[in-house]
């Protein structure tokens, strides 16, 4: 084999000849192939499985104590009485101000239920 056949394979500075290529090629395909290797989650804190689970009861109680109180919260709220301001609203000097009729009319295109040129 001339010099040039030697090298088939070259990477930067260092050449392989067939020969010891070959070679490599036959003892890796006697070799198996390690499992590639899954890893681990370690969820968000990195901590051990126990502790992520302690912590996730820890809010899991919290939250059966904190729904039932909200919850108590919104119904004692929604009892109560409270009144809604029912009278006349004060007729401010800028709002409803007309420069221009519009095209669908004196009142404006979503107030017709308060525009008195609409309801008289």
């Amino acid at each position: 084999i001339s010099r040039r056949a030697s090298r088939v394979f070259a990477k930067g500075n260092r050449t392989m000849s067939f020969a010891s290529a070959a070679r490599s090629l036959v003892r890796r395909a006697g070799t198996s192939v390690p499992a590639a290797k899954v890893p681990v989650r370690n969820m968000s804190s990195g901590h051990s499985i126990e502790e992520e689970i302690a912590h996730m009861d820890t809010w899991r109680q919290v939250t059966y104590v904190v729904v039932p109180a909200c919850c108590a919260f919104f119904a004692y709220t929604m009892t109560q009485s409270h009144h809604h301001d029912t009278g006349e609203k004060p007729k401010y000097s800028w709002m409803r101000m007309r420069n221009k009729a519009y095209p669908w009319g004196p009142c404006g295109l979503f107030e017709m239920k308060g525009c008195p040129e609409a309801e008289g």
